[in-house]
């Protein structure tokens, strides 16, 4: 490993990687929310979590029709 070209190669894509992400894949960056989370936030807001998920089939605008 002795090959200066190589260092300086290996050096130049760690710091590119570094510098365009906060961490790597295997890592979870502590900002980013989960799906889960994510999920579970949309659900808070909108459907009561307890209740089984809406039917992908009755859209927000076929229900509102039969109200």
């Amino acid at each position: 490993m002795s090959n200066p070209t190589y260092k300086n190669a290996n050096v130049s894509e760690t710091t590119l990687v570094d510098t365009t992400k906060p961490s790597t894949s295997l890592e979870t960056t502590p900002y980013k929310p989960s799906l889960k989370e994510k999920i579970q936030r949309k659900l808070a807001g909108s459907v009561d979590p307890t209740k089984k998920p809406a039917d992908p089939y009755k859209s927000w605008e076929a229900r509102s029709a039969l109200l």
